[in-house]
């Protein structure tokens, strides 16, 4: 298919397609125009940006299945999707012999969301995500990590538009005092507790990947003391107030 090709077959599908909802017959056309940009044959991780619960998960499967079979599509999973609807892709894909999602891409973060940053994010940080992903040993590659730099010193934390701010996307007196906790453990560690609550998302017992948004070298030096730090099972626990 070329980008002409592919471009048309977005435009026909355009009056269907709903901003922030993906459609399983649109697939193929974005994919062809994503590869093209890359200058790829194949994407040896394919995953959706959004789920569309209006449309039977089956139908995304099957999309997904036949990219693979043509060669073009490696592992594959999706973004915001509930952990329900990711489970019932692994089923139907297993009973009819199609290749199931293997990465679950929803934010992820020390700080549960509590305002949806945009329409339709999906939070991961529940004790029925966590259990299912625990359980599956599911890979977790989580956006805003760092809950849009939610811990912070306050006067760092509000240099973002004031509808996304942390504060008000993961404010809370739950989250306050899973902030108090990450300051108490910094300054036991000698790090910041926003390296504290990076290191708690790839602390975690199933394959966690914090995906991280500087936009400065600066703010790439301060993230790294987190990957040098070993939570235990019993902090990362601690942290989350499970237990």
């Amino acid at each position: 298919m070329t980008r002409e090709q592919a471009r048309r077959n977005l435009d026909r599908l355009g009056r269907r397609f709903e901003r922030g909802h993906d459609l399983p017959d649109a697939i193929g056309a974005q994919l062809s125009i994503s590869l093209e940009r890359l200058q790829l044959s194949f994407a040896p991780i394919y995953i959706m940006h959004r789920d569309n619960p209006d449309i039977p998960v089956g139908e995304f499967v099957d999309a997904i299945a036949k990219e693979i079979a043509a060669g073009r599509i490696g592992i594959w999973g999706g973004s915001n999707w509930s952990i329900e609807r990711f489970d019932e892709a692994c089923t139907y894909a297993k009973e009819n012999g199609l290749t199931a999602p293997t990465v679950l891409n929803n934010n992820l973060s020390l700080a549960q969301m509590i305002k949806p940053v945009w329409p339709g994010c999906v939070t991961s940080n529940n004790p029925e995500t966590l259990a299912h992903l625990r359980k599956n040993n599911v890979v977790h590659v989580s956006w805003s990590s760092q809950a849009r730099g939610f811990f912070l010193p306050e006067e760092l934390r509000n240099r973002l538009p004031e509808a996304t701010r942390p504060d008000v996307c993961f404010g809370g007196s739950d989250n306050e005092i899973r902030r108090a906790r990450a300051e108490e453990l910094a300054a036991k560690y000698g790090v910041s507790a926003h390296n504290i609550a990076t290191a708690w998302v790839l602390a975690q017992s199933f394959p966690s990947l914090a995906l991280i948004g500087p936009r400065s070298p600066g703010e790439i030096a301060s993230t790294l003391p987190g990957l040098g730090l070993d939570l235990t099972t019993e902090e990362v626990a601690w942290l989350n107030l499970e237990g």
